[in-house]
């Protein structure tokens, strides 16, 4: 499903060279130099929370800053040409911030992805209708799948940070234009539990398990 997830990710993206990338919560910067990749330019910024990671992708090429996406971005205004933000939204206290903070770093007419995990997902409305806590819906900080006797990783996972925010596609549309962007595109990565051979036939956001949005940044109304 990761491979399905990146795939249809990078496809939201336009080839543009020499643009200015920044991808929050890089990770190890595998996905980060994907994505240069895909948009023509070795301009890569990331940010990294987790030392080891931000280490890794600072020798994958990535010019990667320690530091925490809930926070104020250490960046100043309309310097980058796009935002990526892969399955990170979800984790945040304050979406809020985060959203303003991806529009006061773009460029006029800059755009961001950004992908999360589905509260429509089918996984979700199953694990509902059987009683059981939906696997995105996680209560505790310290162990993943309590509730839910079927949930993949289900075991301790010691300072893994829960989700905090879950998103429906509608959701995170209405949240975007909110905060002064146009949505262009809204796609799903596959569906539970179909193979993955037929899942990448699945690209309805209504019940995916991964859902993604190309924004725009627009002129502020309110």
């Amino acid at each position: 499903m990761q491979l399905l997830t990146e795939e249809r990710f990078l496809r939201l993206l336009t080839e543009r060279q020499h643009s200015a990338v920044l991808d929050v919560g890089c990770g190890s910067g595998e996905l980060s130099m994907r994505i240069a990749q895909k948009v023509g330019t070795e301009t890569i910024v990331g940010i990294e929370r987790v030392s080891p990671f931000a280490k890794m992708a600072s020798n994958k090429g990535v010019s990667t800053i320690l530091g925490d996406a809930s926070n104020i971005f250490p960046f100043k205004d309309e310097v980058f040409d796009v935002v990526t933000a892969n399955q990170i939204i979800e984790h945040l206290n304050n979406t809020d911030v985060f959203i303003k903070e991806i529009r006061r770093v773009l460029k006029q007419d800059g755009y961001c992805i950004i992908a999360t995990p589905n509260l429509s997902g089918l996984q979700n409305i199953i694990s509902l209708i059987m009683g059981y806590q939906p696997p995105t819906a996680e209560v505790s900080d310290e162990f993943s799948g309590c509730g839910n006797p079927f949930h993949p990783y289900k075991n301790s996972v010691g300072g893994w940070i829960a989700h905090r925010r879950l998103f429906t596609a509608a959701a995170l549309k209405s949240l975007l234009e909110m905060h002064g962007f146009k949505c262009e595109r809204i796609t799903g990565f596959g569906l539970h539990p179909l193979p993955l051979f037929m899942s990448r036939l699945i690209t309805s956001p209504r019940y995916s398990p991964i859902i993604a949005i190309k924004a725009r940044k627009a002129t502020l109304t309110r």
